[in-house]
């Protein structure tokens, strides 16, 4: 029997709510805990264990088992997603295949792209005044980025968000299970006619890339899971960034002031957001063989959780872990992940961010968050977000 077993679960309202005291709860607790909620799963509490599942992929998988259990998320839950729930040697080609174009020199090319996504949202959010942070800005710059480099049809973006939304967030699927799955199989369905189009008319597009790459050469159901994850991974952790991040500003102005006379300083900020607020909050494991780890003995066939804003807020691994330093000599956070699994889309992330805090900096930048009225997530073991964020633009005493 474990050692260490507590009651927490990653999904619950309390941890939505209160999770920073949870994490503190766990750090207290021991460096690998194991709780019986959803069948029963081991969590992770420090950086240093974390690492260590996530650097060794055969002990560690991420892969479905064969009756459909395991992968990323526990409990198990959505389609497969390529390449997050495929292990090596495939998913070692998979990387190679996107490597060239999500690298910090390939993901140049999308700039235009980006910069168009921004300004143009920014257009809507100034004409507005009153907008929602939530709605009206991050869900929209950064998913119609990632459909425009797909090539599908940014008038979808709508039916885009749902689909995304509603497969990481379970209380949505509890709410109104027939409008999640008609949003989802919406979305399928486009992806599948836009596979279809560039293999026949390839255009100048990731998917058409992709659809006529060689090695290695992606089957049709290959290509419909590895877009849909994607354009997942594009939309939910990049949104998720923009809304912590603006919040935090909105309430700490002198942060904010000192980023706008000095915007050096955005891309350390900008990691130190990823820290503090660990957007992708949940890496679920399969256990492959018997092993030791963390002072623990776990079995071939239990699941382990790395709990990624645990890692981030590991005092051992960084100092003052509840505190908010853009001077940070080392942020080795593990917002991106870490090892092979490492996320395929940082430099795109971290591009649409930089320039959207310049953008608003140099258009709205009297820009208020009003988090009374906020919603976040009621489930948060996936994904740290908002749903609503009630902002105003503060240039209406201008007009």
């Amino acid at each position: 029997m474990p050692t260490t077993t507590i009651q927490f679960d990653h999904h619950s309202a309390r941890f939505a709510r209160d999770g920073v005291a949870v994490i503190d709860e766990l750090h207290a607790a021991d460096s690998l805990v194991y709780t019986a909620a959803h069948g029963g799963y081991w969590v992770t509490t420090r950086m240093a264990i974390a690492k260590e599942i996530l650097s060794d992929p055969i002990t560690f998988s991420s892969r479905r088992n064969d009756d459909g259990s395991g992968g990323v998320t526990i409990p198990t839950s959505g389609p497969t997603l390529v390449p997050a729930e495929v292990d090596p040697p495939y998913h070692t080609a998979i990387r190679r295949a996107l490597g060239p174009l999500l690298s910090k020199k390939g993901i140049e090319a999308v700039r235009a792209r980006v910069e168009r996504a921004v300004d143009s949202t920014l257009d809507d959010v100034i004409e507005r005044g009153e907008f929602d942070a939530a709605r009206d800005l991050a869900w929209v710059v950064a998913p119609l980025t990632i459909i425009d480099w797909l090539g599908l049809p940014a008038a979808s973006r709508e039916g885009f968000v749902h689909a995304v939304r509603d497969g990481l967030a379970s209380e949505v699927v509890a709410k109104n299970p027939e409008a999640a799955f008609a949003a989802f199989t919406e979305t399928i369905t486009t992806i599948q006619s836009l596979i279809a189009d560039r293999q026949q008319s390839p255009a100048d597009d990731l998917t058409s890339y992709l659809a006529h790459h060689a090695d290695p050469r992606f089957s049709d159901d290959e290509l419909l899971w590895l877009i849909f994850t994607l354009l997942l991974g594009g939309i939910e952790n990049t949104a998720a960034l923009i809304t912590n991040s603006l919040l935090e500003l909105s309430e700490d102005p002198q942060l904010k002031q000192r980023l706008m006379d000095d915007r050096s300083l955005i891309p350390a900020a900008t990691e130190e957001f990823l820290r503090y607020y660990s957007p992708g909050v949940s890496l679920g494991r399969n256990v492959t063989r018997d092993v030791e780890i963390g002072g623990q003995q776990l079995r071939a066939g239990e699941r382990v959780l790395v709990l990624v804003p645990a890692a981030n807020r590991d005092a051992e691994a960084f100092p003052d872990p509840h505190v908010i330093d853009i001077n940070r000599a080392n942020n080795p956070h593990l917002s991106f992940g870490h090892g092979a699994h490492y996320c395929a889309g940082v430099w795109l992330a971290r591009m649409e961010f930089h320039y959207l805090l310049n953008q608003i900096f140099d258009r709205i930048p009297d820009f208020t968050i009003d988090r009374a009225h906020g919603v976040r997530y009621e489930d948060a073991g996936i994904m740290n977000g908002w749903s609503s964020l009630p902002a105003t633009t503060g240039r209406q005493a201008n007009a």
